[in-house]
């Protein structure tokens, strides 16, 4: 009886333990805590940022200017960004975060963005200061590498 008792409970946590939820809390996903580049630049010039579905209910970008007229977000972030600046992908070590920050502030460099979970930071750097920029940023304590971002293949 005893043996019985016990095989039965052990199979029952066995049981438990191997069957998964079917059903997925969507309330936990957590956002990364980054704006919308597009739309931080839209607003910047004064736009107003704003999305439109498509039928298959993908969403997309768009920015309203102030004459009215309204432009893709993400093809007006490019086309603003590549005239006189490039985007390099910095990539740093996690714990050395602050000190890399600092350098790319002190260098006065727009932060495009930053994705803590890759470890990396996207900056404009001026195309007429390109060379000794990235310089300066790769000799940086904590910089793993810098890669021009020709191909906008983050965004």
């Amino acid at each position: 009886m005893k043996k019985t008792l016990i095989g039965t409970l052990a199979s029952s946590l066995l049981f438990t333990a191997c069957t998964s939820s079917s059903i997925s809390n969507t309330n936990n996903i957590k956002s990364i805590g980054m704006p919308n580049p597009a739309s931080v630049h839209c607003e910047k010039i004064g736009g107003k940022s704003f999305t439109k579905k498509n039928l298959a209910g993908d969403e997309f970008a768009f920015c309203k200017l102030s004459d009215g007229s309204e432009v893709d977000a993400w093809e007006f972030f490019r086309s603003a960004h590549q005239q006189d600046h490039t985007n390099f992908i910095v990539h740093y070590d996690a714990a050395k975060k602050q000190k890399v920050l600092s350098k790319i502030q002190n260098q006065k460099l727009e932060t495009v963005y930053i994705l803590d979970n890759l470890s990396i930071i996207v900056v404009s750097v001026p195309q007429s200061k390109v060379k000794e920029i990235v310089n300066e940023i790769e000799k940086t304590d904590g910089v793993f590498g810098v890669q021009e971002d020709s191909v906008n293949q983050l965004y």
